[in-house]
């Protein structure tokens, strides 16, 4: 029964270092939501959270991925069914993992969503060119990465 083995304070501090990587590309704040014990649908992996977000520019909608430690991360699914109409209407949630392979996870959520979402992938080479000219900008105020593109520059001027 080593299912789970992660603390929750482990678990929460990774998604939460997870969601930081890939807010430049959300829209909106991501929903995340967290299991303690395995249900039916978790088979053959525990999903201790599922991250809901949506990325900017993205027609798909919301994207769910579910954090399977210390496996990694994958996209689930989520289908949610009504069961009657009118007041006692109940909404049903279907969740399925999509991911049978262990080598099908991603290490990071931001491998698994560049791998779901094409949009993720352009606005994350956008904010890796913007980082890099905020770096360049930033020049002379001890970051460390530009000394490297100067002696570079200074060894080809001799």
């Amino acid at each position: 029964k080593n299912e789970g083995t992660m603390r929750p304070s482990a678990v929460r501090q990774e998604i939460e270092e997870s969601i930081n990587d890939v807010k430049f590309a959300c829209a909106g704040e991501p929903q995340v939501r967290y299991f303690t014990s395995k249900e039916p649908w978790m088979d053959p992996y525990f999903v201790q959270a599922i991250v809901t977000l949506t990325v900017k520019g993205c027609n798909v909608g919301a994207v769910n991925i579910g954090a399977c430690f210390p496996h990694g991360y994958m996209p689930v699914r989520i289908d949610v069914e009504q069961d009657a109409k009118g007041d006692n209407a109940k909404t049903t949630e279907k969740i399925t993992l999509i991911v049978k392979h262990e080598n099908q996870m991603q290490e990071s959520m931001y491998s698994a969503l560049a791998e779901l979402v094409p949009e993720f992938q352009k606005l994350s080479q956008e904010n890796l060119r913007s980082a890099m000219y905020t770096l360049a900008e930033s020049e002379g105020k001890g970051k460390g990465g530009h000394d490297l593109v100067n002696e570079a520059a200074d060894e080809r001027s001799d």
